[in-house]
């Protein structure tokens, strides 16, 4: 399949995520659980929930290997990220040819200012960022992996420590 194709078929199997996302970065009061529904309410009834937990399992790892094996397309929505293992992953995907968009929210720079490093080597890669600006702040944390069905929603950032 061309990559042009690809993007499309993407496109269009995410247009009710889009259209669900496009309400939450519009509305400033969405509860997480709304948000969850929204983006879940787009992937296959046969999703399975898999939860890591942090206390005896390396979750960055999972996190990671979901990142690097997907080949459709990643969305990517973040309080801050300052845990480079993330962005160089993502940036790998980018130039591989999956397609990849990111929402984040400028007012994260203030109390964690690597964010800004971060956020600059996508611009720097050519990724499509946009930026929250509605009320309150974008603290989601959540990766959509198009090709695997498959959503990463978790209370963690994307930092050291986190994980």
């Amino acid at each position: 399949m061309r990559r042009d194709d690809a993007h499309l078929r993407y496109i269009r199997d995410c247009q009710g995520l889009l259209e669900a996302r496009m309400v939450l970065v519009a509305g400033g009061g969405v509860t997480a659980v709304t948000a969850f529904v929204l983006v879940t309410a787009a992937l296959p009834a046969s999703a399975q929930e898999r939860l890591c937990d942090n206390s005896y399992e390396d979750c960055r790892a999972t996190i990671i290997e979901m990142i690097r094996t997907e080949n459709v397309g990643l969305d990517v929505s973040m309080w801050f990220m300052t845990d480079t293992r993330y962005s160089t992953e993502i940036i790998h995907r980018w130039r591989a040819g999956v397609q990849v968009r990111i929402i984040v929210d400028l007012r994260a720079d203030t109390n964690y200012p690597a964010n800004a490093s971060v956020r600059q080597s996508f611009i720097d890669a050519g990724i499509p960022i946009r930026h929250k600006t509605t009320p309150g702040i974008n603290h989601w944390k959540m990766i959509l992996y198009a090709g695997q069905a498959r959503v990463h929603f978790s209370a963690a950032n994307f930092a050291n420590g986190s994980y």
